[in-house]
């Protein structure tokens, strides 16, 4: 015959009074042995006890609701309606023009950059590829060396003699201050993270030839 099994139920009244006895005696073992109650469960009571004033965890409301935070939302709903100010500024200049060509794309998304928005909003906007973007800047500055007689530099040089692109440090230069955090990262702040990164040789000169390549 098999043995049935009952699971004892206690009161809170009941539970508390356990937890009184441990908490002057300093012993769960002895508690649970005198009442006969799972050591653990015991444990568990005592636990609840100090932390919540009761036996058992207190169940949290179903209809709690996490309070939102206004300050995130806010500022979310601020970028979102710059982003829509400048789609539109961005899309008036397109009217302009009765079929916009590659290049035209080009010289608005430059108008736009220069005033100090986000090149990648601005070329998604503008539904141009960041490479294909690039690759025209790149075009555009080996011309302009190229009018003045000057042989295209194309790289700089790191402090163990390595030759990096200079395409290369201009796209780190617009991701740095595409950062949110960075919005006002200056020539030490955005200097300090390219050595950082390329362990590159870098001064005024070199500096001022990258900023004005990107803006050619």
């Amino acid at each position: 015959m098999e043995k049935v099994m009952f699971k004892r139920r206690f009161t809170e009244e009941q539970r508390v009074k356990y937890v009184n006895e441990v908490l002057e005696s300093g012993s769960n073992v002895l508690i649970a042995k005198k009442y006969d109650i799972n050591q653990v469960q015991l444990s568990s009571w005592v636990n609840n006890y100090r932390r919540f004033g009761q036996t058992l965890k207190p169940k949290e409301p179903k209809d709690q609701k996490t309070i939102p935070n206004y300050k995130k939302e806010y500022e979310k709903a601020q970028d979102k309606i710059k982003e829509q100010e400048l789609k539109i500024a961005i899309l008036e200049d397109l009217l302009k023009k009765k079929q916009p060509s590659l290049n035209d794309k080009i010289f608005i998304a430059n108008k736009w950059i220069k005033k100090g928005y986000k090149t990648c909003l601005v070329l998604k906007i503008l539904h141009i590829p960041r490479s294909t973007y690039y690759d025209k800047q790149k075009k555009v500055i080996e011309r302009s060396y190229a009018n003045v007689g000057r042989k295209v530099p194309g790289y700089s040089l790191t402090f163990d003699g390595r030759k990096i692109l200079d395409l290369d440090i201009q796209k780190c230069i617009v991701d740095i201050k595409n950062y949110k955090t960075s919005k006002r990262y200056g020539y030490r702040k955005v200097t300090a993270q390219l050595r950082a990164q390329f362990n590159l040789r870098i001064n005024k000169i070199n500096y001022g030839k990258w900023i004005l390549s990107m803006h050619s």
